[in-house]
């Protein structure tokens, strides 16, 4: 990727956050620049990591994930090792889709789906209390999601 983005970098990278599915034509349109030099951008943009890949975003509602659920962990440990045997262990758990470290009162900030809280109990106690490396667990069950994008600004 060149140096800092220009204005025609910022169209075609907020049109593709909003809809990667868009054709390169529809999006050099936009973008106000021709299909082969759009075509470039984006390619430079991948090739540089800028762009990390292109996914299908689902709709958890229909998937009968409706449930969020953030879990606040503290780490009884941390040294190397632990800390690699418990960041490959929370990843290897499809429940859980984002892990943040984080500085404060806890170590971890884990974002959890779920059908329902029974769900998110059984998935708690068979799995999330008995990782021996956890010390405590706070959790807080969101009533309604008002804000949720994958969208990043992009800055000038």
């Amino acid at each position: 990727m060149r140096g800092r983005l220009d204005a025609i970098d910022r169209r075609i990278l907020d049109s593709l956050q909003t809809d990667s599915s868009v054709p390169i034509a529809d999006i050099a349109e936009t973008a106000g620049c021709s299909t082969t030099a759009c075509w470039r951008r984006i390619d430079g943009f991948r090739q540089s990591g800028l762009i990390r890949k292109h996914v299908a975003l689902l709709d958890r509602g229909k998937l009968n994930l409706g449930l969020t659920v953030f879990v606040y962990v503290s780490l009884r440990w941390h040294h190397a090792d632990q800390l690699t045997a418990f960041h490959e262990h929370i990843s290897a758990l499809p429940q859980v889709v984002e892990c943040y470290a984080a500085f404060g009162e806890v170590d971890y900030i884990l974002k959890i789906v779920a059908p329902s809280i029974e769900h998110f109990e059984t998935f708690f106690h068979a799995t999330l209390s008995r990782i021996e490396i956890i010390r405590s667990i706070k959790s807080t069950v969101t009533m309604r999601e008002i804000k949720s994008t994958t969208a990043l600004p992009v800055p000038p």
